[in-house]
């Protein structure tokens, strides 16, 4: 089985976040890496979506995930459908590390000036 710590592996990070939930698991350095590889917005609420079908997650989904941010994101993404969830956090991904190497490159230049 693939690591939640590949960045690749979305379907994965999502697969691992909801069976901690759900099984009221503990909240491990794996389970917050299933959202911190750049689309926890998209991890979270696939999540979500998987909890309106799944009583057991649905009753300990709060506990784990601040509701009133993955509720805005719910929002922010009611028009992507669950199966595009994947490619939209693998959009997120490459805006995001695009960003931060832009970010490193700005500090190895300021670094380098006398």
């Amino acid at each position: 089985m693939p690591s939640v710590y590949d960045t690749d592996n979305f379907t994965g990070r999502v697969n691992y976040a909801a069976t901690v939930i759900s099984r009221r698991g503990g909240q491990t350095r794996h389970f917050d890496t299933c959202f911190e590889m750049w689309d926890g917005v998209e991890v979270a609420v696939a999540v979500y979506r998987r909890s309106l079908k799944n009583p057991k997650l649905a009753a300990h989904i709060w506990t784990y995930l601040g509701k009133d941010m993955v509720m805005n994101n719910v929002a922010a993404l009611k028009d992507v459908e669950t199966r595009d969830l994947p490619a939209r956090a693998a959009q997120s991904r490459a805006m995001s590390k695009a960003a931060a190497d832009k970010m490193l490159e700005e500090q190895r230049r300021q670094q380098a000036l006398p």
